[in-house]
């Protein structure tokens, strides 16, 4: 059973549509920073704002900015414990599960169950979890006490992925609060000016929430 079968349809829709929203903001502003864009400065207190909303309405969601001299960065996490509990809670029953990693990939297939098992006991802090569609990297950050989630842009504005399915199945397992918005006030932002139009194409095809599932 998909670890996503109980969820409404609708629900992961939602879900979709805002996410992608974030993810393609934050795609922009990181693009802009980089360029040291004139409006850098107004739209990272305005993603911010976003951001808020976004955590408001998936509770078990935390979403971040860091920020350097280099980049703007969006940080994810998990309202759990451990990473541990990330994986026997959820990440395991997600379909194509293929190894697990105390500290790196691969390190114990799931059809030797006994050095699965005993992988899985050295787990602390981080744990590496492949699956046929791709991979997930988890660890407890300590700042926040919550699991953070690494990842690509790439894996994580593709549902299909394991990483897109574990957050959609934290974002809404406990429910949402559907009268926050957050896909239409992220409409306002822009970021078409500085994309060649090979990369509008690409950039409307993956972030079209519209797109059939």
């Amino acid at each position: 059973m998909s670890l996503l079968n109980e969820l409404k349809s609708k629900d992961k829709k939602e879900f979709k549509k805002d996410f992608l929203q974030i993810i393609r903001i934050a795609f922009g502003v990181d693009r802009y920073y980089k360029r040291a864009h004139p409006l850098i400065d107004k739209y990272i207190p305005k993603f911010r704002l976003l951001i808020e909303s976004f955590n408001n309405k998936y509770k078990n969601l935390r979403l971040k900015i860091k920020r350097d001299i280099e980049n703007v960065e969006l940080r994810i996490f998990i309202d759990e414990k451990s990473a541990k509990d990330v994986f026997s809670n959820a990440a395991s029953k997600i379909e194509g599960l293929k190894s697990i990693g105390a500290e790196a990939l691969n390190a114990a297939a799931v059809e030797h169950s006994e050095k699965f098992v005993k992988e899985l006991a050295k787990v602390k802090d981080s744990i590496y979890v492949s699956y046929h569609g791709g991979d997930i990297y988890l660890e407890y950050a300590q700042r926040e006490k919550m699991v953070e989630v690494h990842y690509n842009i790439e894996d994580i504005s593709d549902e299909k992925s394991p990483c897109f399915v574990l957050l959609s199945y934290y974002a809404l397992k406990d429910g949402y609060d559907s009268s926050i918005e957050v896909y239409e006030k992220g409409v306002e932002f822009g970021f078409y000016d500085l994309l060649t139009e090979k990369e509008k194409d690409e950039w409307l095809d993956k972030f079209n929430p519209l797109m059939e599932e």
